[in-house]
């Protein structure tokens, strides 16, 4: 398939004066809601261009109607070969394994192979499997809390929306305890590449990308001589065709795993917090009607929108709501525009912990590729808010929250919380 030089077609819509969603510092103070606004009004679908190395640019969809149409279709739009991120990095810097296992997950597969390699995780995310592991989850809410509660203060990320996907991850992986922090390091590592804090020069981050291989492959190997009731062991011993998986495809999942398990769960929990303070109005009605709290759940997914983007390449050439657009060009999915779609959303700038569809939002995706361990997301985060607001109702953040400069994940830092402590 060849790749877009430009724009084939003339853009129906001028591109909006707004932000550059190439650039990570675009995002360091949160979603650009007012520019997805205008997007939505004025130019739902336009080109963006992109600077070299990378490919020349990119057709950029922001309603609902559009990002789920194009999801929904994998037989016109695709996944495979990364297609699903603006670009895969600058091709003149990045090591062929780490290319293989970010093209090589189920994130960048279209159907058969996608249906194929799903299907080995499938089990491990029923809702009786999912349900399994709730006493477990609310046990370690109550521990975290238990760990701040006399002080006063925290850092709401590190210390409570750190703690709980870093756990629930590890139980799910079989990854055992002396190696979880690790996770986070390499989680971290991975979704704030383009952040100062975190960024590596180029061959420590190829360096640190081969040790996320490495352990990864030495876990599934193990698991292959000493299978455990663990995902990791699922995976290594699964075979596609009577084969096993490749080891490009252990690091994939491996990589999906770690940033997956962790960014959506993690920004959602400290973003809710911010979201309860900026409607105390809705803190109280869930501190009075804790059953409203699996819904308020669904709102902070939608609120918060913690996956900024993925993207698609048209197979063929095509019409989306107007605009041609020609096989090999892109089209990248903006999930914070589309959750507060106003054609979708009554007063969708509002948070909302009784909105009546706040479950239709997309922050996990929709159709082939929904968030397989979106499951796992909503019982973390209702669990951790129906603990925390019963024992710390008046928990709140005491100061702006550091936010990581990406184009890719609506990550937080840092958020410094205070609240009256626990006798």
């Amino acid at each position: 398939m060849s790749i877009s030089k430009g724009p084939a077609h003339a853009p129906i819509f001028q591109r909006p004066e707004c932000l550059d969603l190439t650039r990570p510092i675009s995002y360091q103070n949160g979603h650009q809601w007012d520019a997805y606004a205008r997007m939505r009004t004025d130019a739902p679908i336009f080109w963006h261009e992109q600077p070299e190395p990378y490919e020349p640019g990119f057709w950029v969809i922001s309603r609902h109607a559009e990002i789920s149409a194009v999801s929904k279709n994998p037989g016109l739009w695709s996944s495979a070969n990364g297609s699903h991120l603006m670009s895969l990095g600058d091709p003149e810097t990045m090591d062929t394994a780490i290319i293989s296992a970010v093209v090589g997950n189920m994130v960048s597969m279209d159907p058969p192979e996608h249906t194929a390699y799903r299907r080995i995780a499938t089990s491990e995310f029923t809702p009786r499997k999912i349900s399994e592991y709730e006493q477990r989850i609310r046990t370690h809410c109550r521990e975290t809390i238990d760990r701040i509660a006399a002080k006063g203060s925290c850092d709401f990320v590190l210390d409570v929306a750190q703690q709980l996907p870093l756990y629930t991850l590890s139980e799910i992986m079989g990854v055992p305890e002396e190696d979880r922090a690790q996770l986070i390091d390499w989680a971290n590592m991975l979704t704030g590449y383009e952040d100062p804090e975190f960024k590596l020069p180029d061959e420590e981050f190829i360096g640190a990308m081969m040790q996320i291989f490495d352990y990864g492959r030495w876990a599934m190997r193990g698991r292959r001589d000493n299978p455990k009731n663990d995902l990791l062991s699922v995976i290594a011993n699964s075979r596609i065709e009577d084969v096993e998986l490749p080891d490009y495809v252990l690091d994939g999942f491996f990589l999906i795993m770690i940033v997956g398990g962790n960014e959506t769960t993690r920004n959602t929990i400290s973003g809710g917090l911010l979201a309860l303070d900026q409607y105390p109005e809705q803190r109280e009605a869930l501190i009075m009607d804790p059953s409203l709290i699996p819904n308020a759940a669904e709102e902070m997914l939608r609120w918060v929108s913690p996956v900024v983007y993925f993207a698609r390449r048209a197979k063929e050439d095509t019409v989306l709501s107007g605009q041609k657009i020609a096989a090999g060009e892109k089209v990248v999915m903006l999930y914070g525009s589309a959750n507060r779609d106003e054609s979708v959303f009554d007063d969708a700038e509002r948070f909302d912990v009784r909105r009546r569809n706040a479950k239709e939002h997309l922050s996990f995706g929709v159709g082939q590729h929904f968030c397989l361990g979106s499951g796992f997301a909503r019982l973390q985060i209702r669990v951790m808010y129906e603990e925390l607001l019963r024992r710390l109702p008046d928990i709140r953040a005491a100061e702006a929250p550091r936010r990581m400069q990406s184009n890719f994940i609506m990550g937080i830092k840092n958020l410094p919380a205070v609240f009256t402590p626990e006798r």
